[in-house]
């Protein structure tokens, strides 16, 4: 019962990270997770209570040559779960910060207008606070996700490269492709983030000119007076 609730959950997942990110699905022709599915076969396989009708393999009739070719195909898989794992990590941290940096910006725009630069009741400030806090937060989240991305790149190049050495030349691109297609969502979220960290940053500038020019105004008017 336990492993036929785990072969559920497996492909749930599976399904799920395909459906939010379909950039998966389509890397050169051919779906990403294929073999990722292909994973839990084994597991059902295994679960049978007879396995008699399941064709014997000779050890004798396996060659040096393809039980390598098998174990790089076998490396890249593993590199490649890694990879998508991560990826899919490092977008769903952009997307949390993200939705943190908008909060943040109608909190600033809500301070230019309404509030203004001395003013405004306690749960204004603490809320302002506690979103400033979360939102370094959730970019320090997303540069340690980042920042292992390097360590996986390199994993990637050295299957795909291994992959290729031994014969498993459509593992090796598949590894590359996959390694490219990761890279594109990662920069293209990252692009997305940029544009919003530089709109907070214009708003903070425009609210701080603003209120400053509203403490001026009253300083001018008291001059003419005397």
């Amino acid at each position: 019962m336990l492993r036929l609730l785990w072969r559920f959950r497996h492909a749930r997942n599976i399904a799920r990270v395909t459906r939010r990110y379909p950039e998966f699905a389509r890397i050169g022709g051919k779906a990403a997770f294929t073999t990722t599915v292909a994973w839990g076969l084994p597991v059902r396989a295994r679960c049978l209570d007879d396995d008699s009708d399941a064709p014997a393999i000779d050890p004798e009739s396996l060659s040096h040559e393809f039980l390598i070719k098998q174990a790089s195909v076998i490396a890249v898989e593993a590199a490649s779960r890694v990879l998508i794992q991560l990826t899919v990590a490092i977008l769903d941290a952009h997307e949390e910060y993200c939705k943190s940096l908008n909060k943040l910006s109608s909190l600033i725009n809500r301070f230019e207008t309404e509030v203004g630069l001395c003013s405004g009741d306690d749960a204004f400030w603490m809320e302002m606070i506690a979103i400033r806090e979360e939102t370094n937060r959730l970019k320090a989240d997303v540069l340690s996700l980042e920042s292992r991305m390097q360590s996986i790149t390199s994993l990637v190049d050295a299957v795909a490269q291994t992959a290729f050495v031994n014969g498993a030349e459509y593992a090796g691109i598949c590894a590359n492709e996959r390694l490219l297609s990761a890279e594109r969502q990662i920069k293209s979220a990252a692009q997305k983030t940029a544009t919003l960290e530089d709109a907070v940053n214009r708003a903070h500038r425009d609210a701080v000119l603003s209120s400053a020019d509203k403490l001026e105004a009253p300083e001018e008017g008291e001059h003419k007076e005397t």
